[in-house]
């Protein structure tokens, strides 16, 4: 709940608009109708979006079970702990009305090891591991370079929307090797199908949606403008360059995120303070300020505001325009609409999943959701949109919290992983000259300076057992796991094989690192990323027509199974590339 209650968004018109956009070269379709001129208003550029004249439709004029839109909503950092202890006090009309009208499965978990961001939104969009996609982690090394490479952002890909002078960086699709649901639907039903994705990351809604998307942005939440990529368009589309032009988000900063539900959604979770959790406006209890401490800069304000329920309102008000602008759901022809709920995982980092703020965050994600179905329901119509709710990926406890309960945990300095590595090396191969035997280390990422290896004619297999087994030794670390020796010999147990799941040959370094159980190398208060069940398991909800309602599956599935599932539901192909089968279970 917030406190001061602030305007809704208005509709910019009671006219319906839409605009144009490029589809993808890699799918094969044609391009839309070109764009119009963009228009300089004030210091950013936008584009009018305008009607959609009628277009040659592909082979697909109506979904097989009547649903006109396909919504993909993803509650970021929603582990099915969180969810199992949030959930007695959910209201009737939100997760529990994905439960009781449509299908859930429990036991849903992640197959690979990178349990981040980037390939979690990636795998649910595609059907597909990161070995497939391509989407190894929010960033990796460059095994050619070791220079870091980022899932979306890049070097001088313009930042579309934002004031001069915002510190927004662009991004765009350029790390994606699978195509999307959203790509498979325009790939069958052609350019009347409608694509478009909201969320508070750039990562979220652009793995989410894909290249064909008509519209793929996000809310930054570093800095609070609304972005798009130079992949869906040369400008912002104009009714989210309004939400720009009032500053939507520093409408927040007077007031005040306090706690909703009743007190015994709390009772467990003992005292709301505790001095491991790192809230961005410097407190570690209700009420929080939505701006950052005093003298913070406009950025540190932004993201504060955003790490709260109002991240994600904002988030639905730009898809509730978007819905208009773009006439979603108005037709036989399905749309897609991706949504996602960032602003769980911005909470979660801060606050850790045992606390106060996370189970407020969950129950005012379940009224949203409510209100969003609501929404659906209404602007649609009841029966004729379908909906899969997930997360992309778990969390597990604050380690400082963790050791108070009893449980061994902790934080892992990645230097002295580098430095174990490259001390065991040397003392192997003798001193490496004007260079390192070891190019980069951080993360679960360990790479060598393959090229001097090579120069010194050193063995990299006999290297990376070296280096391995030093690794081994640093406190936190479980496991070091020599990469090009696991792809030619095959997976010997679940790590091995989570880690398989995350290697695309070309993108992974010398030595995967895994950390022991709730052991970190983030410095958030928690975090996730590791290939355990508590970062691997997350709920899976499917909802609409052509599913059982009320079903309960008992099987292990795949977060990539939704849109397997949804394609099936109404009569397409899943992605191209997917792996995850349909859940035939759930289908009437």
């Amino acid at each position: 709940m917030i406190r001061p209650v602030f305007a809704r968004f208005r509709s910019p018109s009671p006219q319906l608009l839409l605009f144009s956009a490029a589809l993808p070269a890699f799918i094969g379709l044609a391009a839309c109708a070109a764009a119009q001129e963009p228009v300089v208003d004030g210091a950013s550029v936008t584009r009018p979006v305008e009607s959609r004249p009628l277009i040659q439709g592909g082979a697909v004029e109506r979904a097989a079970n009547g649903a006109r839109l396909i919504v993909l909503v993803v509650v970021d950092q929603m582990s099915a702990e969180v969810y199992a202890g949030a959930r007695p006090y959910f209201g009737p009309d939100g997760f529990a009305r994905l439960e009781r009208e449509g299908a859930s499965f429990p036991l849903c978990a992640f197959e690979h090891a990178c349990t981040e961001t980037a390939p979690g939104h990636a795998t649910i969009a595609t059907g597909a591991p990161p070995s497939v996609h391509g989407i190894v982690a929010n960033d990796w090394p460059d095994p050619r370079t070791g220079e870091a490479v980022n899932s979306v952002y890049g070097k001088d890909v313009p930042a579309l929307g934002p004031p001069l002078g915002a510190k927004t960086k662009g991004a765009r699709l350029t790390q994606l090797r699978a195509p999307t649901l959203g790509d498979a639907l325009k790939a069958a039903a052609g350019p009347q199908a409608k694509s478009a994705g909201f969320s508070l990351k750039a990562r979220s809604s652009l793995l989410s949606t894909g290249r064909s998307a008509d519209v793929a942005a996000w809310l930054d939440y570093e800095t609070g403008w609304w972005t798009s990529s130079p992949d869906h368009g040369d400008a912002l589309p104009g009714f989210l360059a309004e939400f720009n032009a009032r500053d939507a988000v520093s409408l927040l900063f007077d007031g005040e995120w306090i706690r909703e539900g009743p007190d015994a959604a709390y009772a467990l979770l003992g005292d709301d303070a505790s001095p491991f959790e790192r809230g961005l406006d410097g407190r570690s209890a209700f009420p929080h300020r939505l701006r950052g401490p005093d003298g913070s800069t406009r950025e540190r304000s932004a993201e504060t505001a955003l790490s709260s329920p109002e991240g994600n309102r904002l988030v639905l008000e730009a898809a509730y325009a978007g819905m208009r602008a773009l006439e979603l759901g108005r037709d036989d022809v399905p749309d897609f609409l991706f949504v996602g709920f960032s602003a769980n995982d911005l909470i979660g980092h801060q606050f850790g999943p045992w606390s106060h703020e996370v189970r407020a965050g969950m129950l005012a994600a379940d009224r949203q959701l409510a209100e969003f179905m609501r929404k659906l329901d209404a602007d649609v119509g009841r029966g004729r949109w379908m909906m899969a709710v997930t997360a992309d990926h778990g969390v597990g406890p604050i380690p400082e919290a963790a050791v108070k309960a009893g449980l061994p945990a902790g934080r892992i300095d990645a230097r002295k992983v580098r430095a174990a590595a490259e001390s065991a090396l040397v003392g192997a191969f003798g001193d490496p000259g004007p260079r390192t035997y070891v190019k980069t280390a951080w993360g679960y990422h360990c790479l060598f300076d393959r090229e001097w290896l090579a120069e010194r004619r050193i063995d990299s297999a006999v290297a990376a057992t070296i280096a391995a087994a030093a690794i081994e030794s640093v406190p936190g670390i479980a496991r070091a796991v020599p990469t090009a020796e696991l792809l030619q010999r095959g997976a010997r147990d679940g790590l091995e094989a989570a880690v398989l799941k995350n290697a695309p040959p070309d993108r992974i370094a010398d030595l995967w690192v895994l950390p022991k159980p709730y052991h970190l190398f983030s410095l958030n208060a928690a975090s996730h990323g590791a290939p355990y069940a508590y970062d691997r398991r997350v709920p899976l909800l499917l909802f609409g027509p052509g599913l059982k309602s009320g079903f309960v599956g008992r099987g292990a599935v795949s977060p990539g199974a939704a849109v397997t599932t949804l394609a099936a539901a109404i009569g397409i192909s899943g992605p191209a590339m997917a792996e995850a089968p349909a859940l035939a279970e759930a289908l009437q």
